[in-house]
């Protein structure tokens, strides 16, 4: 009832007890949509755990604005609906002149596109 009060449907991928204490504070959120504040606290009431924001507004290889990057540590997500659920609250409470994207570590010694090459090989 108070989910539609708020004119927001319920999501059953939230544990009721979490669901409950977003709707507590959903009229506060809501008038803050579209801050980094905002989307921080809707991401810690749904997380148990750590996660960050980062903004590359002040990267110095390449200059990215209005693009973010919530990055999440693959072994603390216990279910890989979490994943499905982190990313709607970013598409719900991102700006709107913004790009959102999740980025979820896996492995911490795994780099993609770099390769190691024998020490007699002579390339030109």
């Amino acid at each position: 009832w108070l989910s539609g009060w708020l004119g927001t449907a319920r999501d059953y991928r939230w544990p009721e007890v979490r669901w409950r204490a977003f709707l507590q504070r959903a009229y506060g959120l809501y008038r803050a949509l579209g801050t980094k504040g905002a989307m921080e606290e809707v991401l810690g009431l749904y997380c148990d755990y750590a996660f960050t924001i980062d903004e590359f507004e002040s990267d110095t290889f390449r200059s990215r604005p209005f693009e973010f990057c919530v990055r999440v540590d693959a072994e603390q997500l216990k279910d890989p609906v979490e994943i499905e659920v982190i990313e709607s609250i970013i598409r719900t409470f991102k700006p709107a002149h913004t790009r959102g994207r999740l980025n979820v570590k896996t492995a911490p010694d795994f780099v993609v596109g770099e390769s190691v090459l024998a020490t007699h090989l002579n390339i030109k």
